[in-house]
């Protein structure tokens, strides 16, 4: 099991906690959690990448002859980016793909479909589920969310507004457990870089 995945589930937690207990704070200060979260994914992928050259440099052939002073640098770096940092930068690519979109509609009729910070879950979501696994989570996302809307004007007999806000960040620890839990699934492993 990767460290990484213990991170994002950890700072998905911590999200959540903040966003309901100190939302003002999460709302003001949302540039700063988005930075420190991709600071601590980051550095948590820098630990994962060390500890990874110390395995393979204390284990028994043939693993020990994937590192230095046996195989090049240039070697354990392009496995380290292919394995870990590839994805990371794909799924932070994305998550400010899916900003800069929520931006570009217009402050109207984006305040009408989203709520002042959740752009902002939405893509640390994203970025902290990583590369394929937000694939399911924004398709798992816009499901729940039509179902939710065809549930409120089934009820109510006319078309509402239905806010998913409250869903997003519990939707990604969901499925950030349930891969902890058990791993990728094979359609999605399939779409990993590594």
């Amino acid at each position: 099991m990767l460290i990484t995945e213990y991170v994002s589930l950890s700072l998905l937690v911590l999200l959540l906690g903040t966003h309901l207990g100190v939302r003002p704070l999460f709302s003001r200060q949302r540039r700063l959690f988005f930075a420190a979260t991709v600071f601590i994914m980051f550095a948590a992928l820098a630990y994962q990448s060390r500890l990874l050259f110390f395995a393979w440099q204390k284990a028994e052939p043939p693993l020990n002859y994937l590192v230095p002073p046996y195989a090049p640098l240039s070697y354990f770096l392009k496995t380290i980016w292919t394995r870990f940092f590839a994805g990371a930068i794909i799924a932070l690519g994305i998550a400010l793909l899916i900003l800069l979109l929520i931006h570009l509609m217009g402050k109207e009729r984006r305040e009408r479909i989203f709520e002042i910070d959740e752009s902002i879950r939405i893509a640390l979501s994203i970025f902290l589920l990583g590369q394929p696994n937000w694939i399911i989570y924004l398709l798992c996302g816009l499901i729940l969310y039509v179902l939710l809307t065809a549930i409120s004007t089934l009820r109510s007999q006319r078309k509402i507004r239905v806010s998913f806000s409250p869903f997003w960040l519990p939707l990604a620890i969901l499925i950030q457990g349930s891969i902890v839990l058990w791993g990728n699934p094979t359609i999605l492993a399939v779409l990993r870089l590594s």
